[in-house]
C-alpha cells in the first residue's frame, strides 16, 4: 500500500524538525496526529549584573581595584570548567587596554557571583569601561558594559578637580572593620556636613561641618562602641543631600 499524501509530508518534514531538536508527528490511534511537544528553545543571552565597583567611582592608577557581578542562565555551556568562556575586556577613551578570559568555575551562590582583580593602569581619563561577553549552550550572546570611571593618577590626582555635581563616593572597604574612609566632593566652595547615623536616622557622628573649598575631601570613620549592623553616611550641602550605605561587621 503506498503512502498517503500527510505521510510522505510528515516523512520530508522529519529532517528539518530533527535539526530543530523538534520531534516529527507520529500516527496515533485512528486516523488522527499526535505531535510530540518541541524541546526548551532558549533566544536569550545571559544576563550579567554588575555589582562593584560602584557606577562612577574613581579608580586610582597603579593600584588594584576588585570588579564583582553575577551571572544568570539557565542554559550556560556545560564541561567548560577550565576552557575560559567568559570573555572580560577594559577600554580607555575607546581603546583596548587589557582583555582576559576567565572560566566559569569561578563563580559561587545563586545567581552565581564572580571577582576579577585588575591593575587600574596609570592612564588618567574620565572613560574607563569594563565589558562582559559570554554565549550560551544556545549561541546566544550576552554582554554589558559598566559606566564610565575616572582613572586618577600623580599627575592627575582625584583631588585636583572639582566633580560636575555634589558627589559621596562609595566607602570603602565595605563592609568593614575597624574603620572606613569616605570621601567627597564640592563643585563649588561651601559649608558642607557630613553625617553618620543609624537605620533611625539618630546622627552617631559628625565628621565634618564647615567650609571647605571646590574639590574632594576624605575621611575616616573609626567607631568603636558601635555593634556590627548598617549605617548611613550622610552629605548636606545648600539643601542638598546625598547618603550612602555602610556595613559593620565586627
Amino acid at each position: 500500500m503506498s503512502p498517503r499524501p500527510w505521510q510522505r509530508f510528515v516523512r520530508a518534514l522529519a529532517p528539518a524538525l530533527c535539526a530543530l531538536g523538534l520531534s516529527a508527528p507520529h500516527a496515533a490511534a485512528g486516523t488522527a496526529l499526535a505531535i510530540s511537544p518541541p524541546g526548551a528553545v532558549d533566544t536569550r543571552g545571559p544576563r550579567f549584573t554588575l555589582l562593584a565597583p560602584e557606577p562612577g567611582a574613581i579608580l586610582i592608577g597603579g593600584e588594584s581595584v576588585t570588579l564583582r557581578w553575577s551571572l544568570e542562565d539557565p542554559y550556560l555551556p556545560a564541561g567548560q570548567a577550565g576552557q575560559a568562556p567568559l570573555g572580560l575586556s577594559f577600554h580607555v577613551d575607546g581603546a583596548l587596554v587589557h582583555a582576559d578570559s576567565l572560566s566559569l568555575a569561578a563563580g559561587i551562590g545563586q545567581p552565581p557571583s564572580f571577582a576579577y582583580f585588575w591593575l587600574v593602569p596609570s592612564l588618567p581619563t574620565e572613560n574607563c569601561r569594563w565589558t562582559l561577553t559570554l554565549a550560551d549552550a544556545f549561541g546566544n550572546l550576552g554582554t554589558i558594559e559598566s559606566e564610565p570611571h575616572r582613572i586618577a593618577t600623580d599627575e592627575s590626582p582625584a583631588d585636583a578637580l572639582a566633580p560636575a555635581a555634589l558627589s559621596l563616593a562609595p566607602n570603602w572597604p565595605n563592609p568593614f572593620n575597624p574603620a572606613t574612609r569616605l570621601r567627597f566632593g564640592l563643585p563649588r566652595a561651601g559649608s558642607p556636613r557630613l553625617t553618620i547615623h543609624d537605620v533611625q536616622g539618630r546622627e552617631l557622628a559628625r565628621l565634618w561641618d564647615g567650609p571647605h573649598p571646590a574639590g574632594w575631601l576624605e575621611l575616616e570613620w573609626r567607631p568603636q562602641a558601635l555593634a556590627s549592623g548598617v549605617y548611613f553616611a550622610r552629605l548636606v550641602l545648600d539643601g542638598e543631600q546625598l547618603t550612602r550605605k555602610l556595613v559593620l561587621l565586627k
